[in-house]
C-alpha cells in the first residue's frame, strides 16, 4: 500500500494544481532494489494498472533492477505488459563489480541472459540505465563496450534496448563526480556512430541536492 499511496498522493496533488493532470507512468528506481521485494512490487503494479484503481497503463510502468534474474523472470510471467529497466553502472565486469557489488552474486552475463529471455517472452524493449560518473565509466572505451552490449542484445533478443544516460547527482564531498557536459556529449556521440540511440535523463534541482 505504501508504493500505491505514493502514486495516489501525486495524482491527488495534480488534480488540485493542474487541470486535467494525471499520472501517465511510473518508474520503480532509486528507492532500493524492487525485485528484492518482488511480491509486493507485482501486487502494486496490478493495483496501479487496474482501471478501477489508479488506471495507469501497465505499458507505462517500468521496473528498474540492478540485476536479480529470478525476479526478472517473474515479471515476464506475471506482469508481461510492464516494462523492464536494467541499471548497468558499467559493462566491464571488474569495473561493474566495484561500482555495483551485486555483480558478485549475479554477474552481468547471467543478468543479460534473463533480460534477453524477458524480451523474447514479452516483446518489450528493455531500458538500459547508465549513470555517468566522471573518470569512472565515461571514457570512449566505456561507450564502445555499451554499444557492443546493445548491439549483441538486439541480435540475441530481436528487440533493441532503449539506452538512458543519467547525469550523476553530486552531493557534498562524495566519492563520485558528475561527468562534464562535454564528456556526456562525446559519450552519446560515440554511441550514435555505432547506431545506438540514447536519451539523457532530465535532472533538475541539483542546487539543493535533490536532482
Amino acid at each position: 500500500w505504501e508504493i500505491v499511496e505514493q502514486v495516489r498522493a501525486v495524482r491527488s496533488d495534480l488534480a488540485q494544481t493542474t487541470p486535467g493532470g494525471r499520472v501517465h507512468g511510473v518508474l520503480f528506481q532509486g528507492m532500493g532494489e524492487p525485485l528484492a521485494n518482488v511480491d509486493r512490487v507485482i501486487a502494486a503494479i496490478r493495483v496501479l494498472a487496474d482501471p478501477s484503481a489508479q488506471a495507469v497503463d501497465m505499458r507505462n510502468i517500468t521496473v528498474c533492477t540492478a540485476g536479480l534474474p529470478s525476479g526478472i523472470a517473474r515479471l515476464a510471467d506475471e506482469v508481461p505488459a510492464a516494462r523492464l529497466g536494467l541499471s548497468l553502472g558499467s559493462v566491464s565486469p571488474g569495473k561493474r563489480r566495484r561500482l555495483m557489488p551485486i555483480d558478485g552474486a549475479h554477474p552481468l552475463d547471467e543478468v543479460i541472459a534473463a533480460v534477453v529471455a524477458h524480451a523474447k517472452k514479452t516483446r518489450q524493449s528493455p531500458m538500459f540505465a547508465y549513470a555517468l560518473l566522471a573518470d569512472e565509466n565515461d571514457a570512449t572505451s566505456d561507450a564502445e563496450a555499451l554499444a557492443d552490449l546493445a548491439t549483441s542484445f538486439a541480435e540475441r533478443s530481436g528487440v533493441r534496448p532503449r539506452v538512458s544516460l543519467i547525469p550523476y547527482n553530486d552531493i557534498g564531498d562524495g566519492v563520485f563526480r558528475r561527468s562534464s557536459a562535454e564528456r556526456l556529449a562525446a559519450f552519446r556521440a560515440h554511441l550514435s556512430t555505432r547506431g545506438v540511440g540514447s536519451i539523457v535523463r532530465y535532472s533538475g534541482r541539483s542546487d539543493v541536492g535533490a536532482a
